[in-house]
């Protein structure tokens, strides 16, 4: 009696080396599907987390984690390729429209009428000539009222205010009367007594502020409130002489 003895003889399995290096050259999806049941929320880890976990897992059945690999990828190269979509026709592009044409005009004679030239044109324009200044009747008004009482003049601002107290020093300096024209500030002050000098002449133009002093006994005297208060103090006081007759603006 024979007993016949079969050997089956196995391939020599993957050192780890080897087997990494063949999972680095799977695409993600195979590891994916060999990490079922191997690794526990594989799909939450990248390409190089999840071939070590899949080696730490299996590091006590290398070779079953070997022979799912080897049927992956031969069920992988086994699979009919997918045949691409085919593309839907495109309808035909119109041709864009030819573009209207506007209708023919017939050519427009050339004027004959000589041009006006730009020296003719502006011959009417310039700077009007002098004119006499011919004051408002508000201002006359208040001018007339001066010479009888007190007047408060009260008009928007370049309407002519300065007008009446240029005019109103005038008239009390050829009644030989002393002149004070008063401001709130020392800025105002330097500005008035610049521009009363020239009018009236630096000669004629006094200033009296805090920081300034000049021709104090000028018959138009420019200062500040301050200065006219603490001279109406001393004249109260008997300290200085002030004439009753001075014209305060």
């Amino acid at each position: 009696m024979f007993h016949v003895l079969r050997f089956t003889f196995h391939e020599a399995a993957m050192t780890t080396d080897e087997l990494t290096q063949l999972l680095v050259q799977q695409p993600i999806a195979v590891l994916h599907k060999l990490s079922r049941g191997r690794v526990h929320r594989h799909f939450r880890a990248g390409k190089r987390r999840l071939i070590e976990l899949l080696l730490q897992h299996s590091s006590q059945n290398l070779a079953g984690l070997e022979s799912d690999l080897q049927a992956l990828i031969s069920e992988r190269h086994t699979q009919p390729p997918v045949a691409p979509t085919p593309a839907r026709p495109t309808a035909p592009r119109q041709a864009a429209p030819p573009p209207s044409r506007r209708p023919h005009r017939a050519h427009e004679p050339e004027s004959t009428d000589p041009g006006v030239s730009l020296a003719a044109w502006l011959e009417g324009l310039g700077v009007p000539g002098p004119q006499p200044f011919v004051p408002d009747p508000w201002q006359e008004e208040a001018l007339a009222g001066l010479a009888e009482t007190d007047v408060v003049v009260s008009v928007p601002t370049g309407s002519g205010k300065t007008y009446v107290a240029v005019e109103a020093a005038r008239r009390a300096m050829e009644e030989n009367r002393t002149v004070i024209y008063t401001s709130p500030l020392k800025a105002l002050s330097n500005t008035k007594f610049t521009e009363f000098s020239k009018i009236f002449g630096s000669d004629r133009v006094g200033i009296l502020t805090g920081d300034r002093q000049d021709n104090s006994q000028a018959p138009i005297l420019i200062m500040t409130t301050e200065i006219l208060r603490n001279l109406l103090y001393d004249a109260a006081s008997g300290e200085i002489d002030v004439r009753l007759d001075t014209l305060g603006l």
